[in-house]
């Protein structure tokens, strides 16, 4: 029933594939299908009006009328939505509002609609069709896709859902149903929370001889979920073990490696930019090319100059700025990118890092405003701020403050808020906050001076 089932799946993407190789291809014809089909969405709503969009806006007017937005003018249109506004970003009704890392708050809302479902779902089968075909052992076993356990999210006055889409709204209708017979874990272990998940998620996969594909998102989740002498029985365990998918470019590059040994004999899949507002890049025949079918791409250069996909330059580094149709237009995204090699005619890209004030060990994406906030939360003193740690075992963040005594325990449950740092905390990748005396007068050798209660890099010296 596996092989069927995931035979299924592989004929099922095929259309989608041969639209992606021809895109490949041609990254300009297909970037301004892409375009028209989001003005297509947008039409018609308040940001429309705003901007002077309709259906049929061309590429130029777009670009001319539409200003690059931050995160914090963009939240602006979604807080709209919250409070129960309809169609202020996308023609297609909002089916919930998705939590990530805020940049001026503990959590920054992402619209989900039937059309960005679809638009995600896109890119899963692209990365899945893909993966079958260089790797078709996979098709002998089961999978492990890692999610986060349940977390409530209360947000005052919200009009509609406010949280996580279960993982199978992200899948084609031929596989939706059949999803779970593939899974080590199924899906509703992600409605368990704390000790109880991590229980079912490790018994379970210690249990899976049969596993052959593995997914995750930061590389260092295995040792973090595991204890260090069960994390050396999965090398035996996982015998037939064909492919690792996981994040391996920037401050996670280390980690892979170190997977990459554990487990010689499967091949290691860098995952691609994947983002809660849309997929920037995936996988495909070893290569990590944009996802021009899953959004409208431009990219600002380190000198200011804005580009489309097609007039990049290998080693250039660039913020992508993204449209699509969750409604997102034309904003900066917080992730530097190099363009490392060109796939046919469409670029490649490979992520360096964070190019705003956020500190991202493992996948936490705490901003500066988000420190903030939660030091006046927790009743840190005036001169408090927070530095990254990542030379400890686990990583962590120091609090420096010239204060004797201060409440941790407040301050982590402060930080908690970002939903991406508690995960960090439930799985372990992240310890609790330490405490160091005094302040220091200037960063340190690498550290990021720009912001305030946040100190980024970890120190070197």
């Amino acid at each position: 029933m596996k092989r069927l089932i995931w035979a299924g799946w592989s004929r099922s993407v095929r259309p989608a594939m041969r639209r992606y190789r021809e895109a490949l291809r041609h990254p300009e014809q297909a970037q301004r299908q892409v375009h028209a089909a989001c003005m297509r969405e947008l039409a018609g709503t308040a940001f429309a009006r705003a901007h002077g969009l309709n259906a049929h806006t061309a590429l130029d007017a777009f670009r001319r009328q539409v200003p690059v937005l931050d995160p914090p003018e963009w939240e602006g249109w979604v807080k709209r939505i919250l409070h129960g506004e309809k169609e202020v970003l996308t023609r297609t009704p909002v089916e919930r509002l998705v939590p990530t890392g805020g940049s001026t708050g503990p959590v920054k809302l992402i619209p989900m609609t039937s059309a960005s479902r679809r638009e995600y779902a896109l890119a899963v089968d692209l990365w899945i069709g893909d993966t079958l075909y260089g790797h078709p052992r996979i098709q002998q076993g089961r999978a492990y896709i890692a999610t986060s356990p349940a977390k409530s999210f209360s947000v005052p006055d919200a009009a509609l859902p406010v949280g996580y889409a279960d993982d199978r709204a992200y899948l084609n209708p031929v596989v939706r149903k059949l999803f779970q017979r593939l899974l080590v874990v199924p899906t509703d272990v992600a409605t368990l929370r704390g000790d109880v998940w991590k229980s079912q998620v490790t018994t379970l996969l210690q249990r899976a001889r049969d596993l052959r594909f593995l997914s995750i998102w930061h590389p260092g989740y295995l040792e973090a979920l595991f204890e260090s002498d069960d994390f050396e029985q999965l090398k035996t365990q996982w015998p037939d073990l064909a492919v690792i998918s996981c994040w391996a470019d920037g401050a996670c590059a280390c980690h892979a490696e170190r997977l990459r040994q554990a487990f010689p004999h499967a091949t290691l899949q860098r995952k691609g930019l994947w983002l809660t507002e849309g997929v920037i890049s995936i996988p495909w025949r070893g290569h990590t090319p944009l996802a021009l079918l899953n959004g409208f791409l431009e990219f600002e250069t380190l000198s200011g100059h804005l580009l489309l996909a097609h007039e990049l330059e290998s080693g250039m580094c660039a913020r992508p700025i993204l449209t699509n149709h969750a409604g997102i237009t034309r904003v900066r995204l917080g992730d530097l990118v190099e363009i490392t090699e060109f796939y046919e005619d469409t670029p490649c890209i490979r992520w360096m890092g964070r190019a705003d004030a956020v500190s991202d060990i493992c996948g936490e994406k705490l901003s500066d405003a988000q420190v903030a906030a939660a030091l006046k939360e927790a009743g840190m003193p005036a001169d408090a701020c927070l530095r990254a740690d990542a030379n400890r075992q686990p990583p962590a963040y120091e609090l420096l403050t010239s204060a004797a005594s201060v409440d941790l325990i407040a301050l982590d449950h402060a930080l908690s808020r970002n939903p991406h740092y508690d995960w960090a905390r439930t799985l372990g990748q992240l310890g609790p906050p330490r405490l160091t005396r005094g302040i220091p007068s200037a960063p340190r050798p690498g550290e990021h001076a720009k912001s305030s209660r946040l100190f980024l890099n970890p120190p070197t010296g």
